[in-house]
């Protein structure tokens, strides 16, 4: 691989699992996605055999997984997140394309907010998942509204649990993940960012402009590593179970169903 290409791949890498050195420079929002990923990485080895990644997009945490068979699911839209996805297949967001009791487990993260009809998903997860299938999922409580107009809802804790438990599944781990004052760090840098994409959209689209928004990036760049750290050395703080980022939740199919 050139020098270009290391550099794009380990932007790349950060986004998802980033680490505490190169993750605190290279990723606007390093503690919300380390959280998300040491939550899913602990819960992986519940996750096994024929898997289904619904709304896999970069499959970016698959490799996390021991599985005979990894498919990953997305609905198709024109929006920039589809640009470079690793789909294998598509489908129309309602009706998922397979028999019943397929898989032996599904993984869904960051998806479920962007469903229009949540009940309906969730029966079809369970139509797909075979008796005892596990699911692994996360979805948001508190974050802005993104790949719009695709975004729909947000999950309390005793919301996500209700819509599981009356569609026939049985809970066997929920975690609030990142609370306290390093969440309310982590919204002003988000705030920030709403202002930095704003900058970079008054470039035109051209050699010219790309120089001009990479200006922009470097300049936010320290701004964004400083609310990194911070938020790092606010999880000392006490932390509140009713503020927080994301849901975690690992929830089975009865097997008497």
């Amino acid at each position: 691989m050139t020098y270009l290409e290391n550099t794009i791949e380990l932007i790349r890498k950060q986004r998802f699992n980033p680490n505490w050195f190169w993750g605190i420079i290279l990723n606007d929002f390093y503690l919300p996605r380390r959280s998300l990923y040491t939550f899913i990485k602990g819960e992986s080895n519940n996750i096994q055999g024929r898997i289904l990644d619904i709304g896999c997009g970069e499959k970016p945490y698959a490799h996390l997984f021991s599985c005979t068979e990894y498919i990953g699911l997305d609905i198709e839209t024109t929006t920039e997140y589809h640009a470079k996805h690793k789909t294998d297949l598509f489908y129309n967001g309602v009706d998922l394309p397979f028999e019943n009791n397929s898989f032996d487990a599904i993984v869904c993260f960051e998806v479920l907010e962007h469903v229009f009809e949540p009940e309906t998903m969730v029966r079809e997860m369970f139509r797909v998942l075979k008796p005892g299938g596990t699911i692994l999922l996360t979805t948001p409580f508190i974050w802005n509204e993104h790949e719009i107009p695709y975004d729909y809802g947000r999950y309390s804790y005793f919301g996500l649990k209700d819509l599981f438990t009356k569609n026939g599944f049985s809970i066997s781990k929920q975690k609030r993940i990142l609370s306290g004052f390093a969440l309310i760090i982590t919204l002003t840098s988000l705030y920030v960012r709403d202002g930095q994409e704003k900058l970079k959209g008054l470039f035109p689209k051209s050699k010219l402009g790309k120089v001009g928004r990479g200006m922009v990036y470097l300049t936010f760049r320290p701004i964004f590593m400083t609310f990194n750290i911070a938020a790092v050395v606010a999880q000392l703080l006490p932390k509140s179970e009713r503020f927080y980022f994301n849901n975690g939740l690992l929830a089975k199919k009865k097997i008497d169903s």
